[in-house]
């Protein structure tokens, strides 16, 4: 695998992390409404308290099943990060650098980026493709069990 390759991989994983994330805190907010309702009065519908309480116990075993993916993805994005932030210090362009942050580390769009930057598109795009150029002419020795 290529460093650019292995750079693209941590955008890919960072925004596979956030959707995660964002399901997450949708369950919580579900867990919360359905605590919040007193089942016990006749004038709520919507079954029993027992059923409620199931619903409650899938949702909490879920949320600990997507709680251990986030630690998964978040542990291998700060390996792959790690790596890359030690193979980009001989970068000549130190912009290159906070492209390919912004990019690839919080997940930004070109556009976006940009616009952080205060530089055009085109620019974003050609920084971008000097150091994935750059991070490419160095060997790959990245172990995602080589953690510091």
């Amino acid at each position: 695998m290529k460093n650019s390759e292995l750079a693209q991989e941590m955008g890919r994983l960072r925004r596979r992390y956030n959707v995660l994330k964002k399901e997450q805190e949708d369950m919580e907010k579900e867990m919360d409404f359905l605590k919040s309702v007193d089942y016990s009065r006749p004038h709520v519908s919507g079954g029993d308290s027992k059923d409620i309480s199931d619903l409650l116990i899938e949702l909490d075993e879920r949320k600990e099943r997507s709680a251990r993916k986030l630690l998964a993805l978040y542990n291998r994005i700060t390996s792959i990060e790690s790596y890359l932030k030690r193979k980009l210090t001989g970068l000549s362009d130190p912009d290159g650098e906070e492209v390919l942050y912004n990019l690839f580390t919080l997940g930004h769009a070109a556009q976006e980026t940009a616009r952080i930057l205060h530089f055009s598109r085109t620019t974003i795009y050609e920084k971008k493709s000097k150091a994935l150029i750059y991070l490419d002419s160095l060997p790959c020795d990245y172990s995602p069990d080589s953690r510091e």
